[in-house]
Order: structure tokens, then sequence, then C-alpha cells
């Protein structure tokens, strides 16, 4: 059986997952985990002649592994900059990327969100 770069990229995704899981569910594991390789967060477009004062953030983007494959989440946030919205993604080497959603007979979003609490109000704060 042959693997392409899509495939290796699921396979990326579905193990940064599974290590998602273990580092919610073991406060042991938590505290030896390095966390995401980065977070980005975004604010709405304005209009370029009109800077406005320093707008909070609507989206961001949690960086789990870098390159190719590539982990993400991505999000939405809400007035209070929390996280309200999870989705991650995936990409092979000079793809784009694409949504992935990880094999689990739970609830994923919910999963991807405590794991998204974890770090973004940390970081705005």
């Amino acid at each position: 059986m042959e693997f392409d770069q899509t495939d290796c990229a699921r396979l990326a995704g579905q193990a940064q997952y599974a290590r998602i899981k273990a580092v919610l569910c073991d406060a042991d594991l938590e505290a030896e985990d390095r966390g995401p390789h980065d977070i980005l967060l975004r604010s709405d477009w304005y209009d370029a002649c009109q800077i406005p004062a320093i707008h909070a953030p609507e989206e961001y983007m949690i960086l789990l592994a870098a390159g190719g494959p590539g982990v993400c989440i991505i999000g939405y946030l809400n007035r209070e900059s929390e996280p309200i919205t999870a989705q991650m993604q995936v990409h092979r080497v000079w793809g784009p990327w694409e949504d992935f959603e990880p094999a689990d007979e739970g609830t994923v979003e919910e999963t991807l969100l405590s794991y998204a609490r974890c770090f973004i109000p940390v970081c705005i704060a």
C-alpha cells in the first residue's frame, strides 16, 4: 500500500489529535507537553487609510506542526477573545490547508476547543 502526501498529512493530523486528547486527560503529560509550535491571531479587514485603534482579534490559528505535513487548529473568537469554534486543518508539502476531521467517537470540536482555550486567553492577556 502506497501513501501519498495527502495520506501523510492526514496521519499527522490524526497523531496530533491523539496527542491533544492525551494531554487534556493527563496532567503529567500536560506538564511535559511542549505545546503548539505557534499561535497566530487575526482581526478584521479595515481601510488602509483609516488605521483604527487596536482591534480585538477575531480569528486564531494554533500551529501544531509546521512544514509538510503541517497541522493546525483554526477558529473564531468571541468579543472577549475566547475561542468559540475549532476546526483542524492539515496540509501536504507545498499544498493548501484543507479541513480535516479526526476519527473519534467523541466530540472532536469540543476536544479542539478545550485545547485552544488552554492557550488563547494566555497569549492575549
